[in-house]
């Protein structure tokens, strides 16, 4: 089964080449970066990875390596914007970031990345850890007054 993007309890921006989706399930943001933006925008079209890694490569002129693409779909399923992973989905969700590493290579994952952001909940905004010190703030200084240029006196010499 190929993969399939969720698109529910999501909204898509584009900002520039890039692409946020905001996760309202989990109150995260997500930016994706222009190759995993690809492949989530393009995996419900694609049969296959390697369906996907042709449009790509030909769409972005990235290198046609089918590993930045699962390295792609890894990112997409470790952040839940995947409802269907071609392989086991339990055992990709699971897979360390240093399996990725060997499994994808460096160079994959560099080219696939995903950087999120979680909004907190009211709750947690309205919460303060009383534990902590209070935050101190600069004492503002009044701002000094200007005084006016002195008149330069005449020396007195001799003669």
């Amino acid at each position: 089964m190929p993969p399939i993007a969720r698109r529910t309890d999501v909204i898509v921006q584009d900002v520039g080449p890039e692409t946020v989706v905001y996760d309202q399930l989990r109150d995260a943001a997500h930016s994706l970066n222009p190759v995993t933006s690809y492949v989530y925008k393009n995996v419900d079209d694609a049969s296959s990875v390697a369906d996907l890694t042709t449009g790509m490569s030909a769409t972005l002129g990235t290198p046609a390596d089918p590993r930045v693409t699962e390295a792609a779909l890894w990112q997409l399923d470790r952040v839940h914007l995947l409802d269907r992973l071609a392989s086991s989905g339990t055992a990709a969700r699971a897979m360390s970031r240093r399996e990725a590493v060997q499994r994808f290579g460096l160079a994959a994952l560099a080219l696939a990345t995903v950087t999120s952001i979680t909004a907190p909940t009211p709750a947690m905004a309205q919460s303060r850890d009383e534990k902590l010190p209070k935050a101190k703030l600069p004492k503002e200084k009044p701002p000094k007054k200007e005084k006016p240029p002195k008149e330069k006196k005449p020396k007195k010499g001799k003669r």
